[in-house]
């Protein structure tokens, strides 16, 4: 259980005094490295090793136990034997000492209980155990074993990385930085049996130089203190960017009848993070790429793309590459066309992206005069320098002109570089150093800067003034549902479901048929049998009395052949639609983030397409548009090559009705409505089910 004692853990981040316990039934490495860690770095407050192999180490005087120490530091970095961490951690409390670090490793149940136990007696706060510690390099401080650099206080470092796991924390730290990500921060929580990762982010938010905070997220249970985290983010302008693993496995949530329209755990993480404008990684590759371009002096304020290159290949995949991002390519205004013909040769290109051709190799400075043509083009937002050359003297000039532009321009600029070597390092390093990010190919490239301009351009939150108003309409839930049941309910809530009847005999089921209009449909109703197509007990397109009759019987017989033990409530008599196209909407409850709303095509689309748009819910009606939009599959909705249009709006109205149905019935685990069909004047509900929590 986490628990919070209202502090900000600044004396973890930015510790006066440290304290290094190390057993000596434990090797010992941790310990040393740790403290020479330290020695190495700008702390400049008191060290206190806490060991009873020495009396003195490094010119420091040991401490044979916590007790002893002269007074409490404001942090104990501990190594020891799993066994001895608990008893540790209340000798640290009884001392007074704030904070803890536990490396060793907390996999036992049995040992995070016991330290939990610990916790709950004392004031100190832990993190970890299986924790590799933090680096605090604003100020140049390493509590931890795990890097060895001389670590000094670097300006203009934004960015923080918060990680559960702290092998992959550090090897996302330390490849981020060698392609020129300025940190402030690296916190690796571990097993988190007290201060997790969101508590970390939480407080990081206050630290006024950070723009960026990657989170790399394993186990998340509270959902709601997530969300709230980034709306806080988003409020304070600190972009967010998550890599969370284990998206694909089995829900948590699952149903056992697993139906086709079952909204899978990948959809409900894009659904989140994409509603509360947090960026997605999906590969730790994609940490550095997009820590990258918050270096930027001048973000970009929208999609579109210049690109110049020495090369018409290069820069054509440039500009294909960004495309496929969502990016644009604009055609640059004539103004700015007839410069770029006043001073490139007849051969090149003059439009977007822009072809220097290979007289870059005698004219040099041709770089710079055709680069600053495009950073003053008010049609951009961003210019991409594409380097192809592989000569070191032009490299260098050509870096120099980059260089000097972007000083003097209020624009975006990112460098690809595409040629490679040794000997070209130099030159890409002075651009590192400037703080212009620079990607060695074209995917990265574009894919990162597609990240950066879709959050600095999203409007994450529902507008709360667009929400219906809506309130329970039921007093108490039904403890299992048929079909019949659950469309009774949508239907008490407004949503349009087909005209049907419940019949107990074959007389009332021909009385009913007689009153909707053949030709109709039969039902047998069970709460045991919800797969009523795969156990056969339907009967379509029955066109008078007489198929009635023989329909009746067939279907119980047939329901009783797949399950003798089910409970039969009887057979529904319903109308038989037969135009219109097959959607599906579908809500859950998750155990994470609480209900969730999927909209997409339905019937046979389901299997084959798998197109369909999820939303935590509730969500309004001009939200579900936006949702249907998105399909695949909307031209079909909305028609196409002279195909008739169907009512999306009714459709749209459907999804934000079922969204807060699942919203206010806070007993309902999950709804599927497949299929409804979207008619040209309406949508209705022609097969549902509910099951309950």
């Amino acid at each position: 259980m986490i628990m919070y004692r209202g502090n900000s853990l600044e004396k973890l981040f930015k510790p006066r005094n440290v304290a290094i316990y190390g057993d000596t039934s434990a090797h010992g490495k941790i310990f040393k490295r740790c403290l020479l860690f330290l020695q190495a770095s700008a702390f400049t407050g008191n060290i206190y090793p806490v060991t009873e192999e020495y009396s003195e180490i490094n010119g420091l005087k040991c401490f044979r136990d916590i007790s002893s120490l002269p007074d409490a530091p404001d942090v104990i970095l501990i190594d020891s034997t799993p066994s001895h961490i608990p008893d540790i951690v209340r000798q640290a409390g009884a001392k007074g000492i704030p904070y803890g670090i536990i490396f060793s490793p907390g996999q036992d149940g049995l040992i995070k209980e016991k330290i939990s136990a610990e916790l709950r007696g004392s004031g100190i706060r832990i993190l970890g155990p299986n924790s590799q510690g933090l680096l605090n390099i604003s100020c140049g401080i390493p509590l931890t074993y795990s890097i060895s650099l001389p670590l000094l206080p670097e300006p203009g470092s934004h960015v923080a990385l918060v990680s559960q796991s702290s092998s992959l924390g550090f090897a996302c730290f330390t490849s981020a930085r060698e392609k020129g990500v300025k940190f402030s921060y690296l916190v690796t929580t571990g097993d988190q049996v007290d201060i997790d990762d969101l508590e970390v982010a939480g407080v990081l938010l206050g630290d006024k130089e950070i723009d960026l905070i990657i989170l790399y997220l394993e186990d998340i249970t509270d959902g709601k203190r997530l969300l709230s985290f980034f709306r806080r983010a988003r409020e304070k302008d600190v972009t967010v960017a998550v890599l969370k693993a284990a998206c694909y496995g089995t829900s948590a949530f699952s149903s056992k009848y697993q139906f086709s329209g079952f909204i899978d755990e990948e959809q409900i993480w894009e659904a989140a993070l994409r509603q509360h404008g947090v960026i997605r990684l999906r590969d730790v590759d994609e940490i550095s790429d997009l820590a990258a371009l918050f270096s930027l002096r001048h973000p970009p304020r929208g999609p579109r793309v210049g690109v110049i290159s020495s090369s018409r290949g290069a820069g054509i995949l440039m500009a294909d590459h960004c495309r496929s991002h969502h990016l644009e390519i604009p055609e640059l205004s004539l103004a700015t066309q007839q410069k770029l013909k006043e001073l490139l040769p007849s051969h090149g290109y003059h439009n977007n992206p822009v072809n220097l051709t290979s007289m870059i190799l005698e004219e040099p400075d041709l770089f710079r005069a055709t680069l600053e043509i495009l950073l003053d083009e008010e049609e951009l937002d961003v210019v991409i320098p594409v380097v192809t050359t592989s000569s070191i003297d032009l490299a260098e000039t050509v870096a120099k002109n980059i260089m000097s532009s972007y000083q003097a321009m209020e624009k975006s600029l990112i460098c690809c570089w595409i040629s490679k070597g040794n000997d070209l390092d130099p030159s890409i390093s002075l651009l590192k150093e400037s703080d212009i990010p620079v990607f060695d190919n074209f995917e990265a490239c574009a894919a990162a800067l597609s990240q950066m301009v879709q959050w600095s351009c999203s409007c994450p939150y529902e507008d709360k003034s667009q929400m219906p108003s809506f309130r329970k309409v039921n007093e108490e839930l039904k403890t299992e549902f048929t079909e019949y049941d659950a469309k009774k309910l949508l239907n008490n809530y407004g949503i349009n479901v087909t005209r049907e009847e419940l019949c107990n005999n074959l007389s009332e089921a021909i009385e009913a048929a007689e009153t909707i209009g053949y030709p109709v449909a039969l039902k047998v109703m069970s709460p045991d049998i919800l797969r009523k197509t795969q156990a056969r007990v339907i009967a379509l397109n029955l066109k008078d009395s007489e198929e009635v009759r023989n329909a009746y019987g067939r279907t119980l017989e047939r329901a009783a052949k797949s399950n003798p033990e089910a409970r039969i409530s009887g057979v529904v008599v319903q109308e038989m639609l037969n135009q219109g196209l097959e959607c599906m909407i579908c809500a859950r409850r998750h155990p994470v983030f609480g209900p969730v709303v999927s909209v997409g095509l339905g019937g046979i689309y389901v299997e084959f397409l798998n197109d369909r748009s999820t939303k935590l819910a509730p969500v309004s009606m001009n939200s579900a548009m936006d949702m249907i939009r998105i399909l695949n599959g909307y031209p079909l909705i909305k028609g196409v090559w002279g195909s008739q249009s169907y009512n999306v709006e009714s459709l749209a109205s459907m999804v934000s009705l079922v969204s807060n149905i699942i919203h206010v019935e806070e007993d309902i685990q999950e709804i599927n409505i497949d299929p409804v069909f979207v008619r040209i004047t309406d949508s209705v509900v022609v097969d549902a089910f509910i099951i309950r929590r």
